[in-house]
Parts: C-alpha cells; sequence; structure tokens
C-alpha cells in the first residue's frame, strides 16, 4: 500500500543442494541478510494485511488502477504515442517529448517520454520548480501504491513516471490539466517540428 519502510514479498526456492546454481541463491540470501529483515511487527502486520484483507487491498488497487485510466484517457491525443505505432523512436518524430501508449488496464503510471536526456533533464527542472510553487499534492519519490500521486524521474532512459494515486476526480482533473498544459508548451518551445496527430 504504499508503506515502503520495508518492501516486502515472499518467494520459495526448490533446488537440489548439489545444484550448480545453488552457490548464487546462497549469495542472493545473503545480500537479504545484509539488508535487514522486518521486525515482527511489520512481518505480522503484512501477514495481517495478506490474511484478512483481502477485499479491501483488492478495492484499493482497482481504484489506482481506474485512476491511471481516467487520467491517461484524458490527456490530449496530441501527445501520445498512437495505438499501434511501431516504435517510439518513429512516433516522436521531432517532438520533444511523447507519452507512452498505456496498453494495459491494470498499469497504475503514466511515463512521459524524451527523445534526448536533455529535454529530460530540463523538463523535469522546471516541473520540480512549477510544482514547489503550486498546491498539488504530489509525492517526489520512487514507489507506488500511494494514496496521492507520486512522481519520478528515470533519468537513463529519459522518462518521468507518475504513479497514480486514489485522490478524487477533482485533484485528478488539476493533474491532467497541468500534465497537458506543461507537455503543450514544452513541445511547442524544443521541438524540431511538431506534427500534427490525428485525432
Amino acid at each position: 500500500l504504499g508503506w515502503d519502510k520495508f518492501s516486502a514479498g515472499t518467494y520459495c526456492v526448490y533446488c537440489n543442494p548439489k545444484d550448480a546454481q545453488n552457490k548464487l541463491l546462497l549469495e542472493a540470501f545473503a545480500k537479504v541478510e545484509q539488508m535487514g529483515r522486518p521486525d515482527m511487527a511489520n512481518y505480522r502486520g503484512l501477514c495481517h494485511f495478506y490474511n484478512c484483507c483481502d477485499a479491501e487491498l483488492d478495492a484499493y488497487r482497482q481504484k489506482i488502477y481506474h485512476n491511471a485510466n481516467y487520467v491517461y484517457q484524458r490527456i490530449s491525443p496530441a501527445f501520445k504515442v498512437p495505438e499501434g505505432a511501431e516504435s517510439f523512436e518513429k512516433a516522436i518524430g521531432g517532438r520533444a517529448l511523447m507519452i507512452s501508449a498505456k496498453n494495459d488496464e491494470s498499469s497504475h503510471f503514466i511515463d512521459i517520454c524524451f527523445r534526448e536526456q536533455k529535454y529530460y533533464e530540463l523538463f523535469f527542472d522546471v516541473f520540480l520548480r512549477e510544482l514547489d510553487g503550486s498546491k498539488m499534492p504530489i509525492l517526489l519519490r520512487s514507489s507506488f501504491g500511494y494514496k496521492t500521486t507520486s512522481v519520478i524521474g528515470l533519468g537513463r532512459l529519459h522518462k518521468i513516471r507518475f504513479s497514480i494515486g486514489i485522490e478524487d476526480k477533482v485533484h485528478l482533473d488539476v493533474l491532467i490539466a497541468y500534465i497537458n498544459s506543461l507537455c503543450e508548451w514544452f513541445n511547442l518551445s524544443y521541438s524540431i517540428s511538431t506534427p500534427k496527430i490525428k485525432e
């Protein structure tokens, strides 16, 4: 649920102790030990959630998926990679940025992708300054599942990722308007050419 003081998951590994891959598994487990295990209160809390709150957790996830789809559907088609595009490189053309296609209904994030690293850096810098002066409740952190939308820069991939939260539509509409206006300004200012997209 976005409570990533301790990021948790469980898995089982079945292997022959004499297997050559066993050394690799032992090294992986040693790294987990170095990172530290959760205390018993956290462990019991996680177990309780997954044993007793299945319907509530699913409703929470569904709200996030619904909100992510709501935001994506209302972003201007002029900024989205068209459905069926052969590749991102061909779709972006001379534009400075585009929003990647969201092909999965259970995806919780929206990515603004940039043609080059310099555009990513410039946009993110402007975005952070604008955010600092606004009253939009957006978290700056690299995780997902929060009640409030979070954003993180993925510099090596030239992306800014919005992980949508469970806010009401009033807040989401403000976010949508903000994304649309910032993308429009940026593409008009920094694109080599801005070809028209069929809507």
